[in-house]
């Protein structure tokens, strides 16, 4: 009711309705049977069996088959320098306000970019 990755919500019911829904109809398919439709509408074609299938037996691939050899041998230094940069000080869009407060870590994060830079060379 509440939407999730899979499917979009009911309208006009948030947590606390749909929790006391649930504790009331105890399952999903009675809660829809059961829903006021002249002030809730389920979307057309909802895929909450899907979803919840996707929950309860999700998708996933046996880690034992997976083939992740990883090579550096052909990156650049230059690419190898922006890859670390970019795992450790990743980009954080924020205001200018507080981006003013976050001035010193500003210049803080400087300091260890310019120090990484050199440890890469």
């Amino acid at each position: 009711m509440l939407g999730c990755d899979y499917c979009d919500t009911i309208k006009g019911i948030g947590a606390k309705r749909a929790k006391e829904l649930i504790d009331k109809h105890r399952c999903i398919e009675k809660v829809i049977e059961n829903l006021d439709t002249k002030k809730y509408t389920v979307p057309e074609n909802w895929p909450y069996q899907e979803a919840r299938r996707l929950f309860k037996t999700p998708d996933v691939t046996d880690a034992e088959s997976l083939d992740v050899s990883l090579s550096l041998s052909n990156v650049s230094d230059h690419n190898l320098i922006a890859l670390s940069n970019s795992l450790l000080f990743p980009v954080v869009e924020m205001d200018s306000a507080r981006r003013r407060r976050s001035s010193q870590i500003y210049v803080w994060r400087q300091k260890l970019q310019r120090r990484a830079h050199s440890l890469w060379r």
